[in-house]
């Protein structure tokens, strides 16, 4: 995360944390944790840090399940963070990967989420247009028993 040649850690809190951080390796097995945001009201389900905007500093994605969140994480460099949302209402949101979808050089974002109640679920890809996201395509749904293709 600070570039200093040490791999440094990403965290969800647990239980009733409803926090982001990222934990800065001192060495030896020594780590130091800095909240990212630690006003979520829900748990994250999973966090997840890749160099999205290519500008040399690592940024963090979080999916909250509960409240539906999808959120990017922009590092401006000194380990300063400022959440944008991707969606604020992705039923489930569970399971986020970035990567460069429709080849057009820049990050996509791809979410699975699971809808406890309905039981349903799916794969979703917001395109990235110079950092204004839309969502693209919702790759499956999937029910009980019916599987949809888009």
């Amino acid at each position: 995360m600070n570039n200093d040649g040490l791999m440094d850690v990403v965290s969800g809190g647990a239980e009733h944390n409803s926090s982001v951080s990222w934990w800065e390796n001192l060495g030896q097995n020594n780590f130091e944790e800095h909240i990212i945001d630690e006003n979520l009201g829900e748990v994250p389900r999973y966090v997840f840090s890749v160099d999205f905007d290519f500008d040399n500093d690592m940024d963090v994605f979080a999916a909250v399940l509960y409240s539906n969140d999808i959120i990017w994480y922009k590092n401006n460099g000194l380990q300063e963070f400022t959440p944008v949302a991707i969606d604020t209402n992705f039923i489930g949101a569970h399971t986020i990967d970035i990567k460069d979808l429709d080849s057009d050089g820049d990050l996509d974002v791809l979410c699975s989420g699971f809808d406890n109640v309905n039981h349903e679920g799916e794969i979703a890809w917001w395109e990235n247009d110079n950092f204004y996201f839309y969502q693209t395509c919702d790759f499956i749904q999937v029910s009980a028993i019916t599987f949809y293709l888009c």
